[in-house]
């Protein structure tokens, strides 16, 4: 399904754009991991294991893969640049999926 995105601006009486002061502060979260059940990038379960992570059930994120690295750092089954929506699993680990009903859990394939 296609999926709109929709910005709104808050601009106040005097054309003031008031916008930053209503989004929430992007949170950033790198991490590698092996392929392994267990690992930080667990390929046999689809999830992701991050200690204390912030994620809450229904989170929207951002997947920035590196193709441009040698070696690349990529997940296989994400698209780099792509929206995904968190599915959490308890404080250290979480699942990503297609929609935010949390019902397509990403396949997720390999790790490099």
């Amino acid at each position: 399904s296609e999926q709109d995105l929709y910005v709104a601006r808050f601009i106040n009486d005097d054309g003031t754009d008031l916008t930053a002061n209503f989004k929430a502060a992007p949170v950033t979260e790198e991490f590698t991991g092996t392929a392994v059940p267990g690992g930080a990038i667990d390929i046999l379960n689809n999830q992701f294991t991050l200690n204390s992570h912030p994620f809450s059930n229904g989170d929207s994120v951002i997947y920035l893969g590196d193709e441009d690295a040698f070696p690349q750092r990529i997940i296989g089954g994400l698209i780099s640049q792509n929206q995904y929506f968190v599915t959490y699993i308890d404080a250290n680990t979480f699942k990503l999926s297609e929609d935010d009903s949390g019902t397509r859990i990403v396949n997720l394939s390999s790790v490099s």
